[in-house]
């Protein structure tokens, strides 16, 4: 009976540490990691506040890039720069209602039996676009992501 107490224990024991040692994966942590504002470069501290002044942001290094995760108008904006401060893009997270209507009605035209189901808007420094994600009513299974210009036309 001993025996089997200290079996029993030693078990719970490796599984605690085991379980312990799983609680992050260092396979995310290659691509995703928070970081505090005072390891951020200076060089990006300065991009995003004139970028974005007045705003504060949460930082995260993501796939050798910077990015800073904040709201701005009631939305989530991420926008991520390399660690010399140059900015690279920003998406800005949307809903269907946020979309102008010459891009609602020209992706309704195109795709008919489709619902518009999830809405970013990406800047870079050279374009700005809207990545739409439509499924088709009753299909789950069918997703297009559409790349959508500013004035409505479908780009990809």
């Amino acid at each position: 009976m001993k025996r089997m107490s200290i079996l029993f224990a030693s078990l719970l024991l490796c599984t605690s540490l085991i379980g312990a040692g799983c609680e992050k994966s260092s396979y995310l942590d290659d691509f995703e990691e928070d970081i505090p504002k005072a390891f951020v470069p200076q060089e990006v501290i300065n991009s995003f506040e004139q970028k974005y002044p007045d705003t504060k942001a949460s930082w995260e290094n993501e796939r050798g890039m910077l990015k800073a995760e904040f709201r701005k108008n009631r939305k989530d904006v991420d926008a991520w720069f390399e660690s010399n401060g140059t900015w690279v893009r920003t998406v800005t997270e949307l809903t269907p209602r946020d979309l102008p209507d010459i891009i609602v009605s020209n992706v309704k035209s195109t795709y008919p039996d489709y619902l518009i189901e999830d809405v970013d808007l990406i800047e870079t420094p050279t374009e700005k676009y809207y990545l739409i994600e439509i499924e088709k009513r009753g299909f789950m299974d069918m997703e297009i992501k559409l790349k959508v210009s500013e004035d409505g036309k479908i780009l990809s």
